[in-house]
């Protein structure tokens, strides 16, 4: 079984997606977008709207959350993929960990909290039926 990294997902000042990310790793926004209240407060138990800057820097993707009110918890994660995606989630599960199935493009994605809160995006592999 192989793992693969999609992106790196962190909470970042509005400031830093410009003096940081594009100047100084000189990085390329490839997508931005409004992550709901409601869906923010399913997955990250954060009760707000934030935009969400996607950056390419030479090969390491970053999600950039905005926001520049730091708190906790954060929007910090570490995403995968896995052929295992499902399984993972069931086992989490029976140890009682929090966990959080989301669909997007008819795609399930698992979002699993470790006992320090930090969270773990999941996506099935994609050559998996």
């Amino acid at each position: 079984m192989t793992n693969t990294l999609i992106h790196i997902a962190l909470y970042i000042n509005k400031k830093d997606v410009d003096s940081f990310y594009l100047d100084v790793l000189h990085g390329e926004i490839t997508r931005t977008f409004e992550l709901s209240k409601d869906v923010s407060s399913d997955i990250f138990n954060i009760d707000k709207n934030v935009k969400v800057v996607q950056v390419s820097c030479n090969g390491i993707d970053f999600e950039l959350f905005i926001d520049d009110d730091p708190q906790l918890p954060t929007f910090a994660h570490v995403c995968f993929y896995s052929e295992q995606a499902q399984k993972i989630k069931e086992r989490a599960n029976q140890k009682g960990y929090r966990t959080h199935s989301h669909k997007n493009n008819s795609a399930e994605t698992y979002f699993i909290r470790d006992g320090n809160y930090n969270l773990f995006e999941i996506k099935q592999e994609r050559n998996t039926p």
